[in-house]
């Protein structure tokens, strides 16, 4: 069972069924990407630009989570210099009179000001879906029938379907900028860092599953969207020696990168949505029904190999 949502479905991945799903095999995960030849971009913006203008030419109704962070935001921005129509999402954890992601939510409304562009608020009881709800959507559901235990994939699924009941029939991206370049093997261990291509996990299955079955034209990882997108993202980190082994995580790289490409962005952290919720609620057991069926794998490619391949089909 290949599952991906990518231009030509390039980037496949798959789980041999019926094999043992113990974590220690992880020879059970299969990776099989059908690369073809594309044109060396000039930098990552313009494999951005590509890929959003294919995307917007297939649908009538485009839209994006926007968290606030720098990688939906990066998107964004090129859709917007693009001219391409795209309605920003944005969610928001209420609980009572508070705003429990309201530090992403600055980014969101600090771009929305500079840019003047409406912002789609959807409001989500985070306390009431975690704990409470028993609905089809709800934490509960997701985590115990879908096979989820991790909550921000679970939320986006929440998400997605609320952006369903009030803007129909719609096209959405996500940004999610960790796959594939990824650091290990211990990154806080300098002396063993080397740099590798993740592209399995059991969180980016169980997404990839949903949509694939629930919304089969949305772009759950926008960053893989095209070999072109991957090819310009390896060669503009090594352009700006953006993975110098003082480097622990891919994230800084891609803050750094998209500075440059983006100078007006602001350098933030990177955010899970979750830090000011786990902070005032510390008190509140996250319980967990179900232990996915996938185990958590890591499986890895090595970076100067996957990159050796895709510089052979960029002509």
């Amino acid at each position: 069972m290949n599952i991906t949502r990518t231009r030509s479905d390039w980037w496949q991945w798959s789980w041999r069924l019926g094999g043992d799903k113990s974590a220690g095999l992880l020879d059970n995960w299969v990776f099989e990407p059908e690369i073809y030849d594309f044109k060396t971009p000039d930098s990552m913006r313009d494999a951005m630009s590509n890929a959003l203008n294919h995307i917007a030419s297939e649908s009538d109704n485009l839209a994006l989570f926007f968290s606030g962070g720098v990688d939906s935001e990066s998107i964004l921005t090129v859709a917007l210099e693009d001219g391409i129509d795209i309605t920003p999402i944005h969610m928001r954890f209420v609980s009572g009179s508070d705003i429990l992601n309201d530090h992403e939510q600055y980014h969101v409304q600090r771009f929305s000001r500079r840019h003047d562009i409406d912002i789609e608020y959807i409001d989500v009881d985070i306390m009431h879906w975690l704990y409470t709800d028993r609905s089809e959507l709800s934490w509960y559901h997701i985590n115990s029938e879908l096979g989820f235990k991790h909550q921000g994939p679970a939320s986006l699924m929440y998400l997605r379907h609320l952006t369903e009941q009030r803007l129909g029939d719609v096209t959405v991206m996500h940004g999610h900028g960790d796959l594939p370049i990824y650091g290990w093997q211990d990154p806080y261990s300098l002396g063993n860092k080397v740099w590798t291509v993740n592209y399995c996990w059991s969180a980016n299955i169980e997404t990839l599953r949903y949509y694939y079955e629930k919304y089969p034209s949305d772009i759950p990882y926008f960053y893989i969207y095209t070999p072109e997108l991957v090819y310009s993202n390896m060669s503009d980190f090594e352009r700006y020696d953006y993975l110098r082994p003082d480097v622990k995580f891919s994230f800084r790289s891609r803050s750094d990168l998209f500075k440059q490409l983006f100078p007006d962005q602001e350098t933030r952290p990177q955010y899970g949505g979750w830090e000011k919720f786990w902070q005032r609620h510390s008190d509140v057991p996250w319980y967990q029904t179900h232990t996915s069926v996938y185990p958590e794998p890591y499986t890895y490619i090595d970076y100067e190999e996957f990159y050796a391949l895709l510089r052979n089909h960029a002509q």
